[in-house]
């Protein structure tokens, strides 16, 4: 499921390991580490986590109803369940 370390994309897990603590950072105010050409990518998820309307719909776990399990060319939900992991480990505070 999404949230606070839960399972993420693909089975891979988003847990402690994950983060770094700095107890001064405020919710959502945390950054992603590149890896190789990632940069895009980190700014684009960044706009998305600072969307307020889709920020509200993942912490609260409203996008889950509208999940499409069932799609033979989709990913069961897969992505969208990781975005929700991490859109909660960005605004959980604390992280870095």
């Amino acid at each position: 499921g999404s949230g606070f370390g839960g399972s993420g994309l693909f089975g891979r897990s988003f847990t402690e390991d994950s983060t770094f603590a700095a107890a001064t950072r405020a919710p959502g105010l945390a950054g992603l580490g590149n890896l190789g050409n990632t940069c895009f990518m980190n700014s684009s998820l960044q706009c998305l986590a600072h969307t307020v309307p889709l920020m509200r719909c993942f912490l609260t776990g409203a996008h889950a109803p509208d999940l499409n399990r069932t799609n033979p060319l989709g990913m069961k939900g897969e992505l969208a369940e990781g975005f929700g992991a991490l859109m909660g480990l960005l605004w959980q505070g604390g992280v870095g």
